[in-house]
């Protein structure tokens, strides 16, 4: 995002002043590097899972294959999302469907899956599908809802939205199941540091 930010204050007579051409890749990436945190995470489940160390659990690997593979139950990614979170939960409650995290985790899929599909129904700026509304009121851009979603969708409200949404997403996943956090460099992590090469 901080190409982004960049981009609008090197242009200053911009006619949109927070649009950015760069929030459309920084929303798919951010959603992307979720999808590939999940499926990591489920990899090295299912090594340990066939592993002969204490991980073993030839019993787990259906499940484990099922939510990566997407076969039934989990053929929606909202029902991949809410079983990822209960197999790695001792307790098995997973995430709270109703909450705002996970409601924002599926309007920024359905986002996603737009921005790269170039969904038709978004065409029409008032008939938006209810998943994109979503995103529209939990990103909070400047723009009104009558002004064309690519206007919209590449203010700088929607990247943040993006990165904190799956930030949190993230986290809540380290909170349940004791992963490192990759937000913590004290645990190893990378994410936060803004310096790579020190």
């Amino acid at each position: 995002m901080d190409l982004a930010k960049n981009e609008i204050e090197n242009n200053p007579n911009n006619l949109f002043p927070d649009k950015s051409d760069y929030v459309f890749p920084a929303v798919i990436m951010y959603f992307s590097s979720f999808e590939a945190y999940m499926n990591e995470n489920l990899a090295f489940s299912r090594w340990l899972a066939e592993s002969d160390g204490k991980y073993h659990n030839p019993s787990a690997i259906p499940t484990i294959d099922a939510l990566r593979e997407m076969h039934a139950p989990y053929r929606k990614f909202k029902d991949k999302v809410k079983g990822f979170y209960k197999v790695y939960d001792k307790d098995q409650n997973g995430i709270n469907t109703d909450s705002e995290l996970y409601q924002s985790i599926i309007a920024l899929n359905d986002l996603r899956n737009s921005l790269i599909h170039f969904c038709p129904e978004m065409i029409e700026d008032t008939q938006w599908p209810d998943r994109i509304k979503q995103a529209f009121s939990k990103s909070k851009p400047k723009s009104e809802e009558n002004t064309h979603w690519v206007v919209i969708f590449s203010c700088i409200n929607v990247g943040d939205w993006a990165h904190d949404t799956i930030k949190e997403a993230i986290v809540k996943f380290v909170e349940i199941s004791g992963a490192m956090n990759p937000f913590d460099p004290s645990e190893g992590g990378y994410w936060e540091k803004k310096n790579f090469s020190q």
